[in-house]
């Protein structure tokens, strides 16, 4: 497990469970692929191509706005569970990452807490996005996730990372 799982065990957040396992038996399926498209075409009153190319329109080294709502948040963390804590850890009820506040606007230009140390956003977003120089340390994700999507799990990690947001949550159970 990388830093987050020692945050996230000592804040009382993380499970052993593994990729596949979910929190609880009924919690939400990640929906990658066309079923993300299909879910944010709907969100936006679009076609699927049209939230494609909206997609496919966003700027790397900015967020796009208004993309956290509870459906997108639940997702995201869907998304975590089944993709990335198994490296990272944290596994968390992903219908509670409908609890963590939406970014203010312009919020992914600056610096934020990534595994509990300072990043700038966009080079967190490129690290998802593009991977490491080692695929065996952190794969690239551009070709299964959107670009929406990747911007939303830097949200998540920022928000996870954040001691004050984590106890809030943890307050909130």
């Amino acid at each position: 497990m990388k830093r987050i799982a020692p945050l996230l065990l000592a804040l009382g957040c993380a499970t052993s469970t593994g990729p596949t396992e979910s929190i609880e038996p009924d919690a939400p399926r990640p929906k990658v692929g066309a079923a993300w498209f299909k879910l944010r075409a709907e969100q936006l009153g679009v076609s699927m191509d049209a939230a494609k190319a909206r997609d496919a329109a966003f700027d790397p080294s900015n967020a796009p706005d208004d993309f956290w709502n509870p459906e997108t948040a639940i997702n995201t963390g869907a998304v975590w569970n089944a993709l990335c804590a198994e490296c990272h850890g944290g596994q968390l009820d992903p219908r509670d990452a409908a609890k963590f506040p939406a970014p203010s606007p312009g919020w992914a230009k600056g610096t934020g807490q990534m595994f509990a140390e300072p990043r700038p956003l966009p080079a967190a977003y490129a690290k998802v996005f593009d991977g490491s120089d080692d695929p065996k340390k952190m794969p690239p994700w551009k070709d299964k996730l959107a670009r929406e999507q990747i911007w939303a799990l830097v949200h998540y990690v920022n928000q996870l990372s954040n001691t004050a947001t984590a106890r809030v949550y943890l307050e909130k159970k």
